[in-house]
């Protein structure tokens, strides 16, 4: 049994010493960058936008330039105050260059009483160079309030 671990073991660092000398990550090792940021205050009845360093009503020329090709999925988003029953708190990834951001499937609601949204289902292409910011429309009677913290991952090949 100790030289079948043995085996596998010299194989996986085999493997990995090949990959490495190809410049190329192992199959096995997570390819995942997490982003993550916080917000300020978000009024009723107006659209935000937010990335790291950087919130207000208009889109920000701060926010993070992705160094790598891949694609941004697993959006999570958290609010300090729910939206209140029947107003929502529509959550957008916009990905785009400095002469324009254009929206993305990545999306979630937060609706009603609830203080949290995500997406794990949709993901969205980003090429290096590229921008990335988080638009955020509340509906016209939401609660103010403010974005307590808010997750995405980078996906690169």
């Amino acid at each position: 049994m100790r030289r079948v671990l043995f085996a596998l073991a010299g194989l996986l660092l085999f493997a990995a010493s090949a990959a490495a000398q190809q410049n190329q990550i192992p199959f096995w090792l997570p390819t995942y960058i997490p982003l993550s940021g916080t917000s300020s205050s978000v009024a009723s009845n107006t659209t935000d936008y937010t990335c790291p360093g950087n919130t207000g009503t208009s889109l920000k020329t701060g926010c993070p330039v992705t160094a790598q090709t891949g694609a941004i999925d697993h959006l999570t988003f958290y609010v300090a105050a729910a939206p209140g029953t029947g107003n929502t708190d529509t959550i957008t990834l916009m990905v785009g260059t400095y002469n324009g951001m254009s929206a993305t499937t990545v999306t979630c609601t937060i609706a009603d009483t609830n203080t949290n949204c995500s997406d794990t289902t949709h993901s969205a292409a980003i090429v290096a160079g590229q921008l990335w910011t988080i638009r955020v429309v509340t509906s016209s009677s939401a609660t103010a309030t403010g974005v307590t913290s808010y997750g995405l991952r980078l996906r690169t090949p």
